[in-house]
């Protein structure tokens, strides 16, 4: 049964309402507003002069991330600090990282104790590094982050280690990812899928009520598949590999929707449905990666 223009009309402002309304949150805040790793160092017993302390961190990076500013700082003691070695270990923010990290080499004093706050995109397991006044460099153990939200006292003196971290309703850092990727980020990712796509379904001229079974369970099956993929390559590589493994995802994505379209879709030409389905996908990732990189 062809669908009719008046039908077709509602769908696509109903649509079109819908995306819109996902849209307003995101449009009223500022952007980059979702929960992010958060990690505060408290130094107890802290050298009485002014010190610098990074995370040193043991894998490489050819073109990492940086956003400290090294004008900020002694252009000696940087210069000593970023070409020290711990083994394999280096200076997280002064040698680059993975992911953007937020930062600074000097701590806010409070008392007998300096806090020093990271985030954003941080290190699995680390060690901390102190440099004096001097220019010696203390090593702590090695660390690795269990928690979303973690408050890490560091006994400068004795070398001792304790968490005290905060409750969150992310909990651990990895089922934070899981829960952002797999529930909300899936429900989310789904939404939109089926909102641009729908779309280009209509614009391509298919038939909704032939077609509306086979297109949401396809996309259902690759949206879960994608999810599944991307919290295991998270999970491993602390955000690292995202964008490289989403890109390559999805267009195997593109390969196997085109194969199951070309034989599901009813109606017009395999050619065509392969065509749709790579405009779709190609659109609904372009789409789904801003909204990623907005919330």
């Amino acid at each position: 049964m062809k669908i009719s223009k008046i039908e077709k009309y509602i769908y696509i402002r109903g649509i079109i309402i819908i995306f819109l309304t996902l849209l307003i949150p995101f449009n009223i805040v500022k952007a980059d507003m979702g929960p992010k790793p958060e990690l505060q160092i408290i130094v107890e017993n802290p050298p009485k002069e002014e010190y610098y302390l990074d995370l040193l961190v043991d894998y490489e990076v050819n073109n990492g991330y940086t956003w400290l500013d090294e004008e900020d700082y002694n252009q000696d003691k940087i210069k000593v600090f970023k070409e020290f070695r711990d083994g394999k270990w280096r200076p997280a923010l002064l040698t680059k990282t993975r992911g953007p990290m937020n930062g600074e080499l000097v701590g806010e004093r409070d008392g007998n104790t300096v806090i020093h706050d990271f985030g954003y995109t941080l290190p699995q397991s680390f060690k901390i590094a102190i440099l004096d006044s001097n220019n010696n460099i203390t090593v702590s153990d090695e660390i690795t982050l269990r928690y979303f939200r973690t408050i890490i006292k560091y006994d400068y003196v004795s070398k001792k280690i304790s968490f005290e971290t905060e409750s969150s309703e992310m909990g651990l850092v990895r089922g934070n990812i899981i829960e952002m990727l797999s529930l909300k980020g899936l429900m989310l990712t789904i939404i939109l899928t089926l909102i641009v796509e729908g779309i280009i379904l209509l614009l391509f001229k298919f038939n909704i009520k032939e077609n509306i079974k086979p297109f949401i369970l396809i996309n259902l099956l690759t949206q879960i598949l994608l999810n599944i993929f991307l919290t295991l390559v998270v999970n491993k590589n602390d955000f690292g590999a995202f964008t490289f493994t989403l890109i390559i995802l999805e267009f195997f994505i593109t390969v196997i929707e085109s194969f199951l379209f070309s034989k599901l879709l009813k109606g017009h030409t395999p050619k065509r449905r392969v065509v749709f389905s790579i405009v779709a996908n190609i659109i609904s990732f372009l789409s789904g990666y801003i909204l990623y990189i907005f919330i």
